[in-house]
């Protein structure tokens, strides 16, 4: 598979995740658990981003595109760390869930209009296939939540977040736990004379 194709797979995943997370017919524990599974999974999708794939396009002269990647790659760790801290059935978890949503479509359509072009010009099909074969690595070592977590979950309503990918999952929610209000702000559609949300998140 080629990388391009295992970042779209895995956005999609994260899209079903927050589906599930916020489905209101559902019982909690299964919102809970779907919660778990969606933090962790977002984590390694940013954090995979940011030290195997964008450093790819370090040479690329932003001027010449019409969206930077790393501009709505910022929204989606602002949105995942919203979700960190606000896991169900916290009141504002439906707001992070819906804000993390508009985050994941913003980037999906972002990576085909921008990303994945700019991948296919800057690497060959083999160094795209190697970049896929590491990446899937860092996916294989997500754990299953399984009968002990699901014990877990049920065990308390307000369960922490799952492991993750370690202190970089720790350092985006202690960074929302400290200004949530900032981020949220940071988060809402720019007005009429901010200019795009590309030229905003970048800074």
């Amino acid at each position: 598979m080629d990388c391009t194709a295992l970042l779209t797979e895995q956005l999609t995943k994260i899209q079903r995740l927050i589906h599930q997370a916020a489905d209101g017919t559902a019982a909690l524990v299964q919102r809970q658990l779907a919660h778990r599974e969606l933090c962790d999974r977002g984590a390694l999708h940013a954090q995979t981003r940011e030290e195997l794939v964008l450093p790819l396009l370090e040479d690329v002269a932003w001027g010449d595109v019409a969206v930077e990647p790393t501009g709505h790659h910022r929204q989606f760790r602002d949105a995942l760390a919203l979700c960190l801290i606000r896991p169900p059935p916290h009141p504002d978890c439906a707001n992070a869930l819906d804000g993390l949503l508009v985050a994941v479509q913003r980037q999906l359509a972002d990576d085909a209009a921008t990303l994945v072009p700019l991948l296919r010009h800057v690497s060959d099909l083999p160094e795209r296939r190697r970049l896929c074969g590491r990446i899937e690595v860092r996916y294989g070592r997500l754990a299953p939540l399984h009968g002990d977590a699901l014990a877990a979950a049920r065990a308390t309503s307000h369960p922490a977040p799952a492991a993750g990918p370690g202190a970089w999952l720790m350092e985006i929610a202690s960074v929302a736990a400290s200004a949530p209000n900032a981020i949220a702000a940071r988060l809402q559609p720019p007005r009429s004379d901010e200019g795009p949300p590309a030229q905003r998140f970048a800074e």
